[in-house]
């Protein structure tokens, strides 16, 4: 493909070899013994971006792109690529520079100027933020189809963390008996929800125990909900809120709750009231 309709708008040479992995090996050594290299890692779009055929937010798409671990996040790359960002942040570029400009002119040459129509000028400053907020958020919900969640899923022992994770990855990933600290280390399943990757994390039971293995399963639990970017909390339906339950409860948000001073989560959080099904007429409050 001759310049500049290729990919990095040079001239490309294209080598299609048979089926086989053997056979494009043997093309591929027999080109660099001819003097030619292996490209280095996003090679072709770097080159892509110095030539003008991709913009800095295009080529970062690319990369999205090769990464997207759902059909939603690689939907979200492809319409990166199509420009859209890059051509957003050109426009609102563009309005700054007309709403600089008409003020520093103001400072200048007022007097030789129509009166300026303030009411005017406040509602494109104030459409302009929207418009930035707007872009804010966008890249807010592209980061989270690229990185996706984690949640940590934390509570005393034999509460059904387990069973939850089992349930909601449809896997036998974790070990469920009814033996209580059964889970002695962070145990982590994938899973997609409505396009985004959740990693969800089962936990330790959390309790004081004497126990040297079970202490460190609780230091990393602790360690997990205050990483994680949301937390559920499990309790048990048919005991109720126990005094342990409160205990957890303080030592992950702190006797002032979510958001005070002492709260090791940082992320939102949800109580799951879990084995509902024995907890008959009972209702948690």
């Amino acid at each position: 493909m001759l310049r500049p309709r290729s990919y990095t708008r040079e001239d490309v040479l294209e080598l299609h070899t048979h089926g086989g992995g053997v056979c494009a090996q043997r093309v591929l050594r027999a080109c660099i013994e001819a003097g030619a290299r292996p490209a280095r890692p996003g090679e072709f779009t770097l080159r892509a971006f110095l030539n003008g055929r991709l913009d800095l937010s295009q080529a970062e798409n690319v990369l999205q792109l090769i990464n997207a671990r759902t059909a939603t996040a690689a939907d979200s790359a492809l319409a990166g690529l199509q420009g859209g960002l890059g051509q957003l942040v050109s426009d609102l570029r563009q309005d700054v520079l007309e709403i600089l400009a008409e003020l520093e002119a103001r400072l200048d040459f007022d007097d030789d100027l129509p009166p300026m129509d303030v009411p005017a000028l406040i509602q494109d400053i104030t459409e302009l933020h929207k418009d930035i907020e707007s872009a804010l958020r966008t890249s807010k919900a592209g980061s989270l189809l690229r990185h996706g969640l984690q949640v940590a899923i934390v509570g005393r022992p034999n509460v059904g963390k387990s069973s939850l994770l089992n349930s909601w990855t449809g896997t036998n990933r974790a070990i469920v008996t009814e033996i209580a600290g059964t889970t002695r280390d962070v145990l982590e399943a994938g899973l997609t929800v409505s396009g985004v990757p959740l990693t969800l994390l089962d936990t330790a039971g959390i309790r004081t125990s004497s126990d040297t293995v079970e202490k460190l399963g609780v230091e990393r639990s602790t360690a997990a909900a205050a990483a994680a970017d949301m937390v559920l909390m499990v309790i048990d339906a048919a005991a109720g809120w126990t005094d342990a339950d409160g205990e957890i409860f303080e030592s992950l948000w702190g006797k002032e709750g979510p958001g005070g001073r002492g709260c090791l989560v940082k992320g939102p959080a949800l109580l799951v009231a879990n084995k509902s099904d024995l907890a008959g007429k009972l209702h948690v409050e």
